[in-house]
């Protein structure tokens, strides 16, 4: 089903390297922000992951390489679990749940 494509050393340590300063930017935003910036703290944790959770998906799932009919298959339900996140964390804001992020 895949395409013929070579992934070789190089490839692994691009890919490494691309996670490692991903990482970095998460170590960097988690020392240096302040605590009052902890809703933007939070956000920015969640955008970082899900490009590491892309990152991880498109090279060592080989999604990367893969037709595109796959990879909607992979996209629009991922799509939906996000939107229902929001949804659900708005719905918990709204009804005072969501104490612990203030």
């Amino acid at each position: 089903m895949a395409q013929d494509v070579k992934f070789g050393k190089k490839e692994i340590w691009k890919v490494f390297w691309f996670l490692a300063v991903v990482t970095a930017i998460e170590f960097i935003i988690a020392f240096s922000m302040e605590e009052n910036l902890k809703t933007i703290k939070n956000i920015l944790f969640v955008i970082l992951t899900l490009v590491k959770a892309y990152g991880i998906m498109a090279y060592f799932m080989h999604l990367k390489f893969e037709f595109s009919n796959f990879k909607a298959t992979i996209i629009i339900p991922f799509a939906f679990i996000v939107l229902l996140l929001i949804a659900l964390a708005y719905e918990g804001s709204t009804l005072n749940l969501w104490t612990f992020l203030k």
